[in-house]
């Protein structure tokens, strides 16, 4: 996590490239920020996924 604990900054060493970055999913939806520190519940899919980011040009 980073210092705020807002992103995901490496997963078993493994840090996304300039065009990457950590996805955190909850029941198939993305988690922003402020939903870090939300309450889970035994029933929840969580999934974190290594995704390309699209470049705008």
């Amino acid at each position: 996590m980073s210092e705020n604990n807002k992103f995901v900054v490496a997963v078993e060493n493994i840090t996304p490239r300039m065009n990457q970055r950590w996805v955190i999913k909850v029941n198939e939806k993305e988690l922003m920020e402020n939903g870090l520190d939300m309450k889970l519940s035994p029933r929840d899919a969580v999934k974190l996924e290594l995704v390309n980011t699209s470049n705008a040009s």
